[in-house]
């Protein structure tokens, strides 16, 4: 199933916007989720990121690897009951590659709670990046598409059940 981008909002959660740095993979995140008709917004440190999702409504939030805080920030958006369901995606910078492919930090935010991580060197890839980025998005999107369905069918069954 083919979902419509054009609706969905995005928070890309990134450090680095704050100093000005030009990362190239970072600046192409950007330019591609635009593209892809995406409506994206950013943000630079953990309490403008926390202040964005409780007064927005973002279906997804990109997580920069190295934002300070990153750990804290993901445990407590799952604590907020309107977030906890919030799919998450972690940019991994790969500053501290394991042979795993991914960094320490990167296995940390998915333990506290990410659902899934992207490297910077796959973003950056032409070829792959794109068709990867968007297969990751619908599929966490469909993944909320169908909680939420199943959840809504749960109620009507208890309804049902009542009556």
């Amino acid at each position: 199933m083919v979902l419509e981008n054009a609706q969905a909002q995005l928070l890309i959660a990134d450090p680095l916007i704050f100093f000005g740095a030009d990362v190239s993979s970072r600046s192409q995140l950007f330019r591609r989720l635009r593209q892809m008709n995406y409506l994206v917004s950013q943000a630079t440190n953990a309490d403008e990121i926390l202040v964005m999702l409780e007064t927005g409504t973002f279906d997804l939030l990109f997580l920069d690897s190295g934002l300070p805080g990153g750990e804290e920030l993901l445990k407590n958006i799952r604590t907020i009951p309107d977030l906890q369901r919030l799919p998450v995606i972690i940019v991994d910078s790969g500053s501290e590659a394991s042979g795993a492919g991914h960094s320490q930090t990167t296995l940390n935010l998915i333990l506290a709670g990410a659902d899934d991580y992207l490297s910077e060197t796959i973003i950056a890839d032409p070829q792959t990046g794109t068709a990867l980025l968007n297969l990751r998005i619908n599929s966490l999107l469909e993944r909320v598409r169908l909680r939420a369905s199943q959840e809504e069918m749960a109620e009507k069954q208890k309804l049902i059940d009542d009556l």
